[in-house]
């Protein structure tokens, strides 16, 4: 009959005892967790890596997809198109490539005789005929509607948009032709135009030059406000024109651009072509001036050649042309 042996608790046991049980539990332990790990390894590795969808295999492998969702951009992106490093690829094949000297002086190709800074212009070509380059608007002389840019301002059949206006009058001896008929005419559009400026809709300042072979620049060559009394004492000076003597349009003009104004009108009768040089001198003193538009109003004898230079000192500086015919 074996021997009975009754449970001796763990601090009761002998020494041999405790030595014996210590390593029987650690290698008992070690070999459940390598049992575990050893089933962990054999269920993962029986797992198909294909899918079943619908009862069909899918090849599809199983994972974390990242997309970006439509029109998003990353930081990373903004960046790059923000400093102008976005390569031709990203952009469309048919984007037209532009400068902004291409949007402030339109060629005359583009615009033909009659040309003018803003877009959709109505243009009607120069010759025996009256011409006109008209800006969006009426084109009765001396209307005008105020935006956020400035005024837009009429001047005899031409019009024009801005903050600061330049008027150029031509007061030589050939506007007395006929019967001093140009001349009046100079001074009446003149003066309707420089009524119509209006502080409210946006015009700041003004100035008026008169020249023949000398050049007259009213009260003291600087802009002036526009307010009613500048207003009625630039008429007055306007009433003491009369034509006499020879004319100088290139010194009239360039002393015209150093007031740095939105808008010159600019009216003649000169018989004789402005050289190219001379245009040219003019385009370049406008755009250091930063000016915005040269408007050009010919008076020419009816029968009298067309003078091609007056519409071309129009299309180089972004404004309009216009040509009346007197007998």
């Amino acid at each position: 009959m074996p021997e009975r042996r009754d449970y001796i608790p763990e601090n009761n046991r002998s020494p041999q005892e405790t030595a014996f049980v210590a390593p029987c539990s650690f290698f008992i332990s070690l070999g459940l967790h390598a049992i575990a790990i050893l089933l962990t390894i054999l269920i993962v590795q029986s797992l198909p890596s294909k899918g079943t969808v619908n009862g069909n295999s899918d090849d599809r492998t199983v994972g974390i997809v990242f997309s970006k969702e439509e029109g998003y951009t990353s930081p990373e992106e903004t960046l790059r198109i923000a400093g102008g490093t976005e390569s031709a690829s990203d952009s469309p094949e048919d984007a037209p490539a532009s400068s902004p000297a291409d949007s402030l002086m339109p060629s005359l190709d583009a615009v033909g005789l009659n040309a003018s800074g803003t877009p959709n212009d109505t243009n009607a070509p120069a010759g025996n005929s009256p011409a006109a380059a008209l800006l969006p608007g009426t084109g009765e002389s001396g209307s005008g509607s105020g935006q956020g840019d400035g005024q837009s301002v009429g001047f005899a059949s031409l019009r024009g948009k801005g903050r600061k206006f330049v008027y150029v009058l031509d007061h030589s001896e050939s506007m007395k032709w006929p019967d001093g008929q140009a001349m009046t005419k100079a001074i009446a559009e003149a003066k309707k135009s420089l009524l119509s400026l209006d502080p409210v809709q946006g015009a700041k300042k003004f100035q008026v030059i008169c020249y023949n072979h000398e050049v007259k620049v009213f009260d003291a060559g600087r802009l002036l406000d526009v307010t009613e009394p500048n207003k009625q004492r630039a008429c007055k000076f306007l009433d003491t024109l009369f034509p006499e003597g020879g004319t100088d349009p290139l010194a009239a003009l360039e002393k015209a651009v150093t007031f740095r104004p939105d808008v010159i009108f600019f009216l003649t009768d000169a018989d004789e072509e402005i050289p190219s040089a001379n245009l040219a001198r003019i385009h370049d003193a406008a755009v250091r001036n930063k000016v915005g538009q040269i408007h050009v109003f010919e008076f020419r004898r009816s029968g009298a050649p067309e003078k091609k230079s007056f519409a071309r000192l129009a299309a180089d500086n972004g404004g309009g042309y216009f040509c009346e015919l007197l007998p």
